[in-house]
């Protein structure tokens, strides 16, 4: 079945990258109002603790969103690499192999979950209770059996996000993500203004849990209402066939979990190496910096991600042409969208921060540098994710030896030269344009016969196209 993506799977798809990037500083006001610095303090430990039980999902998640959209799309068998055949376009759903891949996701979301849920039992307890000392009262161990019981909800269910994206509904799955923040947002502070204190928050933080999962349940199920034909989810599916799902799908999982740790190395771990060498103060702003940029490379790369399982369902019905339009629209985006959020945020922006915060003092060429590294690390991000499509993940061993020429590149600059944080933006700018930033652009642009020019055209030609059908399309 093909899918395709209308403008309010692009508007949701932003609407929930806000919320994702912003839900801390969305809470934050109300903790000031209600927490002591020990307390917010705790709280944080409890976040940071639940973003590394994330880390665990290890590339599962788009590997089973790539694998889900084939099969919606009528691919026959899946392979460890590439496709298995040519499949026709506008095939319908192969229900045998999408219970099959459907039950191999719910099987190893469930057991990271638990898991997870026993390394916290065990060693996360005696963590937060070295870490709280005598302020672990009671009430304290009832919000942290409280916090577990969210984290096993958010993990296990989050094989809704993968559902959801492998058979193109991207505006259900942000709807899903921006209500549940809603809601947890507003029980925090009424839970809080009631006088649940810390608990309070965690209670909230596991009701965002389960809503996320009722109402994703409900835009699944309708999904499948929606497909021709009957189908039976409930038919067993032996553990055999389970093992033999997941072995085919393990050697991309690994990749696209070295994937994820190198982009972590390329844009947050600097950080944490200005720490060892700079001021706290140079080690702040570099932060912010980074932050900053972030959240315009986010944004503006969310255009591409609301596209992937169209680029998947063009891949599978082996229609390139349809791959080309919306890769190039996607690149155009991209790249047009960054550099207009960074004129924002240079004549705008800043000066903003600086009435909000005076004693801020952010170097716009410092802010510049910054920007260049963060785009070409998605600019190459776009292009590999158009090779994830494919089932093809070879860049990952590229992206490590990025990642980690970044890490040591700045270490060795910042020890031997006294440029402060340039040393961490040149490292990360040179470990790019070494390989990544032209290697995999020329890749795709071969496998879709696609030249500059014809990526400059298409992505604009096909841009107006499509926002002027969409208009139409609201105007009759």
């Amino acid at each position: 079945m093909k899918i395709n993506i209308s403008k309010k799977d692009i508007i949701w798809n932003y609407a929930g990258t806000l919320f994702s990037m912003g839900m801390g500083y969305l809470l934050l006001p109300f903790l000031l109002l209600y927490f002591d610095e020990d307390t917010l303090g705790l709280w944080y430990v409890f976040m940071n603790l639940s973003n590394v039980a994330n880390l665990f999902v290890f590339g599962f998640s788009p590997s089973f969103a790539r694998n889900v959209a084939y099969c919606w799309n009528g691919a026959e068998k899946l392979v460890a690499k590439g496709k298995y055949q040519e499949t026709a376009e506008d095939r319908m759903l192969n229900v045998d192999l999408f219970r099959i891949v459907l039950k191999t996701c719910k099987t190893v979301y469930l057991l990271i979950a638990i898991i997870m849920l026993g390394c916290f039992l065990t060693v996360g307890t005696l963590y937060v209770k070295h870490i709280a000392g005598a302020m672990l009262s009671g009430k304290y161990y009832v919000s942290w059996f409280i916090f577990l019981a969210a984290v096993f909800l958010n993990l296990y269910f989050g094989y809704y996000i993968s559902l959801l994206s492998g058979i193109g509904k991207v505006a259900e799955k942000n709807k899903a993500q921006v209500c549940a923040s809603v809601i947890r947002i507003f029980m925090t502070a009424l839970l809080l203004r009631a006088g649940w204190g810390f608990l309070g928050a965690c209670v909230a933080y596991l009701l965002y849990g389960f809503t996320f999962r009722v109402i994703c349940k409900y835009y699944f199920t309708r999904s499948l209402r929606e497909t021709d034909g009957e189908l039976d989810f409930n038919i067993k599916i032996n553990k055999t066939q389970i093992r033999d799902c997941l072995l085919t799908i393990w050697p991309n999982t690994w990749r696209e979990g070295l994937v994820s740790v190198s982009d972590y190395l390329c844009t947050q771990a600097g950080t944490i190496v200005a720490s060892f060498f700079l001021t706290l103060a140079q080690t702040g702003q570099f932060s912010l910096a980074v932050q900053l940029i972030t959240v315009i490379a986010k944004l503006s790369r969310s255009f591409q991600i609301a596209h992937i399982p169209a680029l998947q369902s063009a891949y599978i019905s082996n229609d390139r042409g349809r791959g080309r339009e919306i890769h190039a629209m996607c690149i155009f985006v991209y790249c047009t969208v960054f550099w207009i959020g960074f004129a924002a945020l240079l004549t705008v922006g800043l000066p903003i921060i600086q009435l909000i915060k005076p004693d801020i003092a952010l170097d716009k060429m410092v802010l510049s540098g910054v920007a260049v590294s963060q785009f070409l690390i998605v600019f190459r991000n776009c292009y590999a994710s158009y090779l994830s499509t494919t089932n093809q993940i070879e860049y990952w061993r590229g992206f490590i030896v990025s990642g980690c020429i970044s890490v040591f590149g700045s270490a060795l600059l910042l020890h031997f030269m006294d440029i402060g944080v340039w040393a961490i933006i040149i490292a990360a700018i040179l470990s790019e344009l070494a390989y990544n930033t032209w290697r995999w652009p020329v890749e795709v642009h071969r496998l879709l016969e696609l030249s500059i020019q014809d990526l400059i055209r298409l992505g604009y030609k096909n841009l107006l196209a499509t926002m002027r059908k969409r208009n139409r399309s609201r105007v009759e």
